[in-house]
């Protein structure tokens, strides 16, 4: 759960789990890696989710999380005897619900997502649903562990849910972009509360195999962790439900501390995804990110025409990323054209000046872009270029280069 507190939205628990029946309607699929996340909308009665553009933010925090998940996850099919029913709060309206015997395909995590007018100042609430399954003992072992084995007995080492339930808050300022440089100072970061959300669902703190490394002074030793963490013991909220509120390792803050400062964004990081991983998911190593400058005006012109760079990364955005850039081409810098940085306020006169050679890609953005300003001199001169690329470094991959002409009008003026 979420709860706005000062500047500070803090992250609680996970959903209550309570029985009715209701029908099951169509799925709207997202394909991951191995671990497919689909969610569904049938609840979802209130149209929160009516605007794609929130539907498709949703499947951006989906993406964060489990983009590198390996994992495999049996299918669940009942019939002939066989009998599951989910049992979780509506995310549409909070009234206990069950959906009797759905078909789980294979590798597929269903999340029921909706909104309606939260009690208190929750802004968010999610978490794995409840599970009720009869039927031979085959079935009811997939129903419970979807093929691990881990996910089994009194201490489990592994997690395999069927389906989670998350709810969002319908009178709360929802940020939905995916631009951070868009956020507001009365913000409510859609994209990190989902990813928060998404991770509880995913098991963090309810999974028996998170809880066995859950100490009595309120500390988490999963060692994938604690190796993230320096090697010592994480330290937990008094509820053990959330990393302690500050957690950060190198700078950033953990998602899954209780805490999201209003206006700002934060990411999955590596301290939370090897908590994932110690309670029982499977992750491939993250690739190097390539990085690419791209054109996006590559004509620049004395004495206000000014071009446009884009310097971008794939890959994961849950850690800020240093890139050297190398100047190019026959045009100087100071003396022919001044580099700035784009801010979020879209008034280029207020602008930083980049005098570097070093600009930090920040958490949560995949990409900053640069202005090219030429600089309005009285000398005629011929056109000139600056060519811009990002230097080698083992932090990252090496990918396109990007060009900007820039023509002078020093002798059109003198004719």
């Amino acid at each position: 759960m979420h709860r706005v507190r000062s500047r500070r939205t803090s992250l609680k628990s996970t959903a209550t789990v309570r029985p009715t029946r209701v029908a099951v309607e169509a799925i709207e699929r997202r394909m991951m890696l191995s671990v497919n996340l689909q969610f569904d909308y049938s609840f979802d009665t209130g149209g929160f989710f009516t605007d794609p553009a929130r539907r498709a933010t949703l499947q951006a925090a989906a993406t964060a999380v489990t983009g590198a998940m390996t994992d495999f996850l049996d299918a669940i099919v009942p019939g002939n005897g066989d009998s599951l029913t989910l049992s979780f709060d509506s995310p549409g309206s909070g009234v206990a619900t069950t959906v009797v015997d759905p078909t789980i395909p294979q590798d597929v995590i269903i999340i029921y997502v909706g909104g309606y007018d939260l009690p208190s100042t929750a802004v968010g609430l999610g978490g794995p649903v409840g599970i009720s399954a009869s039927g031979s003992t085959a079935f009811t072992r997939t129903a419970r562990a979807r093929g691990n084995n881990g996910a089994l007995g009194n201490n489990p080492t592994d997690f395999a849910p069927a389906a989670g339930a998350i709810a969002f808050d319908t009178l709360t300022q929802f940020y939905f972009g995916t631009d951070p440089n868009g956020l507001t100072s009365g913000d409510n970061d859609f994209l990190s509360i989902a990813q928060h959300e998404i991770a509880h669902v995913l098991g963090f703190p309810s999974a028996g195999s998170f809880q066995r490394f859950v100490q009595t002074d309120h500390t988490f030793t999963g060692p994938k962790t604690v190796a993230v963490f320096g090697g010592n013991p994480v330290p937990l909220e008094s509820d053990d439900k959330h990393f302690l509120d500050g957690t950060n390792v190198g700078g950033l803050e953990a998602l899954m501390d209780p805490t999201l400062t209003v206006g700002t964004r934060k990411t999955i990081t590596p301290l939370d995804l090897a908590a994932l991983d110690d309670l029982g998911w499977s992750f491939d190593p993250v690739p190097p990110p390539t990085v690419n400058v791209t054109a996006i005006d590559d004509s620049a012109a004395e004495p206000d025409t000014n071009g446009v760079l884009r310097l971008s990364r794939t890959g994961r955005i849950t850690a800020p990323l240093d890139v050297t850039l190398t100047f190019g081409g026959t045009a100087f810098r100071s003396s022919d054209y001044i580099l700035t940085i784009n801010g979020t306020d879209n008034n280029p006169d207020n602008d930083a000046t980049f005098n570097g050679t070093t600009i930090t890609i920040p958490t949560g953005a995949s990409s900053i872009t640069f202005t090219l300003r030429p600089v309005d001199d009285n000398v005629i001169e011929p056109a000139e270029a600056m060519t811009l690329v990002a230097a080698a470094d083992s932090d990252y991959i090496v990918g396109s280069s990007a060009t900007v002409s820039i023509s002078d009008d020093d002798l059109s003026r003198r004719q």
